[in-house]
């Protein structure tokens, strides 16, 4: 299903910036931070997560532009995290792990809500920040 990031991400990368005059300027969301996997929708429909293989079930974004994320296959999740580095651009996210060529995906924030399309296919995870 997922190829160790056509979910391991098809990618990711990100970057915010913000002037110390947080008085004046409202603050961007941020993808810096662990997101955990809430949704995963596979052609469309909603789909348990533990019935599928490579599936990035937890998301780590660093402001170094470094992260991790934890892969379950099938329910059983990997015994470490895969790092990466990540920007962003607009809407996309761009996500390189060491080896592989970088893949880039629309994601989305709204609140403590990350969506990430996954694949041209429409496959689609949604992550909550984890406090």
């Amino acid at each position: 299903m997922l190829k160790k990031f056509a979910i391991t991400f098809t990618p990711f990368a990100f970057v915010s910036a913000c002037n110390g005059d947080s008085s004046t300027e409202s603050e961007q969301p941020t993808l810096v931070g662990t997101w955990n996997l809430t949704t995963l929708r596979v052609g469309g429909v909603v789909v348990n997560p533990d019935e599928h293989n490579d599936v990035p079930v937890k998301l780590t974004f660093s402001a170094d532009g470094t992260g991790s994320v934890w892969i379950s296959d099938y329910g059983l999740l990997e015994s470490s995290p895969e790092e990466f580095i990540w920007e962003t651009q607009g809407n996309q996210l761009t996500v390189q792990f060491s080896g592989q060529t970088a893949e880039t995906v629309s994601y989305s924030l709204s609140g403590n809500a990350l969506t990430v399309d996954f694949w041209s296919s429409g496959d689609v995870g949604t992550y909550t920040r984890q406090t």
